[in-house]
């Protein structure tokens, strides 16, 4: 049987006429997409604005042997929480990915519902589909602004720009926003890369819309517009007019512009494939952090998440076993660190103020956020997921599960190892497996911490078992905005979203599903951190002269006397 070719389709999505469920201003929304009943997506939150244009897209699989359910629901956020349950439902719409890339223009408008209101108007929502090519380039902009009309009374415009691809016969769609220049009227943006196919469909020849908007607390006001091609307007050194249609009638000839946009750098960028740097010797190098503090409950206790039963298996040992079998092919020496924090452990000594290792003084004794599971101080390492799974095991029979639960200490470990890789032109990239079952209790020093590593090549995937309020982690989770910490005084933005956060009981019914969720983003930030470097992939590696024949693992041992052992 021939399976179904896939392919990845971009979705955008805008509304209209959204229900205001805000008193004194207007509503935040944000769209929620999911596939099949699963989400698989989220949009930016855009302030005070019931006529959305989102900037971020929702990329799906699309399969077309498969009856693909979509449903798009749109919220009115009203806090940094990530659980909708905290949001104002303004209501949702139903289609399958057949009708939209099969519409006419790839393009389906739909009337939001809410369920609890039958017939009531809620807005539209309009979604586009396009296929994404499977080779695209970057294109890398810097742009500044001079003598941008001022819209403000008592004060001075606080500019921004927004990107929107042109469609023909379609609306545009929005697909970049740059950030706020408060008070400038010759502001100078943050240079940014976006896919050329994202800006123009990969034709440099082709339109973009680009308009610069003054930003208030209740929206915004339009400076001017502009619409540019890649390769002949929007190069270095080449300033192109901000126009105001209305103030232009206004004015009549005396009109002669409102603000010009220049272009200090600009380029278009290869990219290549995650597969590209794996075959060019990349090599994936993971590492796994499990909790051991107390809120875990004692591991011979029934309810404890590192309770053993007599299916001989727990939440901590699923994931382990779900995600590392999807990494291990990828590293060549199968030789995996696994660290411990919050616990302490009985069966191995520490020397006091060891700088590999960090402890803190809890209740009068010292826990340890970064110990070697394995018990070996001087190699960490195990070999293989069974080998990580055997040191687990046997770890129960010697750990006091204590606390704090603090990220921190095992961020900064692995990215020592990642700081080295990222001065050298060796290609290796880290990836750090914590398994956590509650809230974090050095958040600050956390976010820092993710901060500092955004810029190295090294990526973060947090599973939280059990049913605790995981909230903290999902902040940390970029998707929706950039994380920010403050550092020597000074808030500082991540340079780019490192952490994926899951929580396993979304897949406590199939496992299996775990590692697609989590290491969904991992071949991107691979590919992004590289291309940011420009660091082009190596050689494709030619096979051995002579087949290499693998060997089935050995089961794990099991160490007797634990839960249902």
């Amino acid at each position: 049987v021939m399976e179904g070719l896939v392919s990845q389709v971009e979705l955008r999505i805008q509304a209209s006429g959204l229900l205001k469920f805000d008193v004194l201003s207007k509503s935040d929304p944000m769209c929620v997409v999911l596939l099949d009943d699963g989400e698989v997506g989220r949009t930016e939150r855009i302030s005070n604005d019931h006529d959305p244009k989102f900037g971020k897209a929702v990329v799906v699989p699309y399969m077309f042997e498969t009856p693909q359910r979509l449903c798009f629901k749109l919220y009115d956020v009203d806090s940094d929480s990530q659980s909708l349950d905290a949001h104002d439902f303004l209501g949702e719409a139903h289609c399958t990915l057949a009708q939209i890339v099969g519409s006419v223009g790839s393009q389906r408008s739909m009337e939001l519902q809410r369920p609890s209101e039958p017939g009531r108007k809620c807005g539209t929502v309009t979604v586009t589909g396009e296929e994404l090519p499977e080779n695209d380039a970057n294109v890398y902009l810097s742009l500044y602004a001079t003598k941008v009309d001022n819209k403000d009374y008592l004060g001075k415009s606080d500019p921004f720009l927004v990107f929107s691809r042109k469609l023909e016969g379609r609306k545009p769609a929005l697909v970049h926003k740059a950030e706020v220049i408060d008070t400038d009227l010759n502001p100078v943006w943050a240079p940014f890369r976006i896919s050329s196919f994202t800006l123009c469909r990969g034709d440099l020849h082709a339109p973009f819309h680009i308009e610069c908007h003054d930003e208030d607390k209740n929206g915004s006001d339009l400076i001017g517009t502009c619409d540019v091609t890649l390769n002949q307007r929007l190069q270095p050194n080449v300033a192109v007019d901000l126009s105001n249609e209305k103030k232009k009638a206004k004015k009549g000839k005396k009109y002669k512009n409102s603000g010009t946009l220049c272009v200090r750098a600009a380029r278009v960028e290869k990219t290549h494939s995650f597969l590209e740097y794996i075959q060019g010797g990349c090599e994936l190098n993971f590492t796994v952090a499990i909790d051991y503090t107390a809120s875990n409950k004692v591991v011979t206790d029934p309810e404890s998440l590192h309770y053993i039963g007599p299916d001989g298996i727990n939440q901590y040992l699923a994931a382990i076993e779900a995600v590392g079998a999807v990494i291990e092919p990828y590293d060549t020496d199968q030789l995996f660190p696994v660290l411990g924090f919050g616990g302490i452990p009985n069966y191995v000594t520490i020397p006091p103020r060891d700088p590999h290792y960090t402890s803190v003084v809890t209740q009068g004794r010292d826990t340890y956020m970064d110990f070697p599971v394995n018990g070996n101080l001087q190699n960490p390492y195990c070999t293989g997921v069974r080998g990580i799974v055997d040191a687990y095991l046997r770890s129960l029979q010697g750990v006091v599960l204590w606390g704090p639960t603090n990220f921190a200490p095992v961020i900064r470990h692995v990215a020592r190892f990642a700081s080295e890789a990222h001065g050298g032109q060796e290609q290796r990239y880290y990836v750090l497996l914590i398994i956590t079952d509650g809230t974090i209790s050095d958040m600050g020093k956390t976010k820092e911490a993710i901060v500092r590593a955004s810029s190295l090549p090294m990526s973060i995937i947090i599973v939280g078992v059990g049913r605790a309020d995981f909230s903290s982690m999902e902040e940390l989770d970029g998707d929706t905005c950039k994380l920010t910490a403050s550092i020597n005084g000074h808030m500082v933005a991540a340079d780019r979203d490192i952490v994926q956060f899951v929580p396993f009981h979304r897949f406590s019914h199939d496992p299996t599903k775990l590692a697609p969720a989590v290491l969904a983003e991992v071949p991107d930030q691979v590919r992004s951190y590289f291309a940011h470097k420009h660091m082009e992939p190596g050689p494709k590696r030619a096979p051995p002269a002579a087949p290499m024949l693998y060997q089935p693992s050995a089961p794990p041992a099991q160490a007797p006397g634990v839960g249902g052992w």
